[in-house]
């Protein structure tokens, strides 16, 4: 399934698992790296719609903010099996506040790919190139 929020190529080493992501905006970039996330535990479904959940974060800078909500979203698919396919997010003066739509999986007959145990900060990037948001971000596996 495409990404609907911008694009994303998965890149891997030895120890970790990674996604390259590019969207138009800030806040299309910090969903595209959600729905890239989701894309490594299991392929998400555009129908996942059933649970609704609301995320408020403050970072002291972009890099920080990245790290913090793919971490947020990881601990809810660890704590609660919640994996999200829509994601409408707002960010201002590094406030992240988004509202989500997804499934419990759990029980599903979901194939999982990737065991993700955290988002690293090893060789994170956060840039603009001229009117493109790029990022790459890497995950312990």
């Amino acid at each position: 399934m495409i990404c609907p929020y911008g694009k994303i190529r998965e890149i891997g080493t030895t120890a970790d698992v990674g996604l390259v992501i590019e969207s138009g905006t800030l806040e299309l970039l910090f969903a595209t790296a959600g729905w890239g996330m989701t894309q490594l535990i299991t392929m998400p479904h555009s129908d996942w719609t059933k649970e609704k959940h609301r995320i408020d974060l403050r970072a002291d800078d972009t890099d920080m903010l990245m790290v913090d909500w793919l971490s947020e979203l990881l601990f809810i698919f660890s704590s609660e099996a919640l994996l999200f396919s829509t994601y409408d997010i707002v960010i201002n003066e590094n406030r992240l506040q988004a509202q989500l739509q997804g499934n419990r999986v759990i029980g599903s007959g979901i194939r999982f790919r990737y065991d993700l145990k955290g988002v690293t900060w090893h060789n994170l990037v956060i840039r603009r190139v001229r009117n493109v948001y790029q990022a790459r971000i890497l995950f312990d596996v």
